[in-house]
């Protein structure tokens, strides 16, 4: 990846994080937009864009899909409603370009003679789009007196932006274990179905709030990405990328479990709202910046593997930045330095870390 890209990534998910801790130090502004929409949207859609389109080193789609989502999350942040509902339109015509130039249409998650991988891939640029269109009615369902549906809400919309890394991600894991599972392509077919049709309920029993729906669907989800995790680790050989992968599962395993674990207390104490704040808190850091970040890194370095980097020493790292300073930095100014600080190295760690495919060539 071009050296200006990578700087330009790792200053927007710094910028993310960062906005993920700023009401402790400025009050009265909700920078969660900021926060979740950065790191999902701005870095993990561009990221996304670059991976299918072959890693060209400069593309026209994935300049102007970063510099637009950036303005939406600039313009959803402070309240300009009429102006992101514009540039989200402009995204899903982004999105939706490249994802007809890839894949063409939808027909083709039928084919059997496609790859999982590439289901996954056209998956992601989907979910994107849908995303995209989902977040303009979610701003029409809140500012506007056309209908009303408690649960669609901008500042909650996490899942629509989230959910494309996720699907880009398993193309990968996929990817890496396709030589090895080739006479189980109906495996592979189930995995892909279910997590895709699934979260599709999971987000309709959210809407509807259908909370024992949801604690059901969630489990069945589970179990999936707990099958995935050991096709991988069964299938996929001993390389680099793997052990970023395989923590990367781990952290979606801690995403999962911790979603089944919000809903089962907002089903037995509704009203606990600071336990329950905090159990949603420590899910979206792992999931963002466990999991989809596990996924981005190995996309960003994807054609460089295998890297001169410990891959240990960084998975630790990533993991005390993650799960434990991250938390705690949610109500503490000294733990936000420490935690920005400990992120800047692990992103510079993974990002800038030498390539030996690259020296021997």
């Amino acid at each position: 990846m071009n050296i200006i890209y990578k700087i330009v990534f790792i200053v927007t998910m710094l910028l993310a994080l960062l906005f993920g801790f700023l009401h402790n130090f400025i009050t009265g502004y909700n920078f969660g937009r900021l926060h979740i929409f950065l790191f999902n949207l701005c870095t993990g859609g561009s990221l996304i864009l670059y991976h299918i389109n072959n890693y060209r080193k400069y593309d026209f789609f994935i300049f102007l899909f970063f510099i637009t989502s950036f303005v939406y999350a600039i313009l959803s942040f402070s309240h300009y409603y009429s102006g992101a509902v514009v540039t989200a339109l402009v995204l899903f015509l982004i999105v939706e370009c490249v994802r007809r130039n890839n894949f063409g249409n939808i027909m083709s998650f039928f084919d059997r003679k496609i790859y999982i991988s590439n289901k996954f891939r056209h998956a992601s640029l989907l979910c994107l789009s849908i995303g995209l269109i989902i977040s303009i009615c979610a701003i029409i369902n809140e500012y506007t007196n056309l209908y009303y549906v408690k649960r669609l809400s901008l500042d909650s919309f996490f899942l629509g932006f989230s959910f494309p890394i996720s699907l880009i991600t398993f193309s990968v894991i996929f990817d890496l274990i396709k030589g090895k599972i080739e006479n189980k392509k109906v495996v592979g077919e189930i995995c892909f179905w279910v997590i895709n049709l699934g979260v599709i309920v999971f987000f309709i029993f959210i809407i509807t709030e259908q909370i024992f729906l949801e604690l059901i669907i969630s489990i069945i989800l589970g179990f999936c990405v707990l099958y995935v995790f050991y096709i991988f680790i069964k299938n996929c050989g001993h390389i680099q990328q793997k052990y970023f992968l395989i923590s990367g599962m781990v952290f979606l395993l801690m995403t999962a479990i911790t979603g089944i674990f919000y809903i089962v207390v907002y089903i037995e104490s509704p009203y606990n709202k600071n336990l329950l704040n905090q159990i949603i808190e420590y899910h979206r850091l792992v999931s963002l910046y466990g999991w989809n970040l596990s996924g981005l890194a190995v996309i960003v370095r994807f054609d460089d593997f295998p890297i001169k980097l410990n891959s240990i020493y960084a998975i630790i790292m990533h993991w005390l930045t993650v799960a434990i300073l991250a938390p705690i930095a949610m109500n503490s100014r000294l733990f936000t330095v420490i935690t920005l600080c400990s992120y800047i190295i692990y992103l510079k760690m993974l990002f800038f870390s030498k390539s030996t495919l690259k020296e021997l060539g």
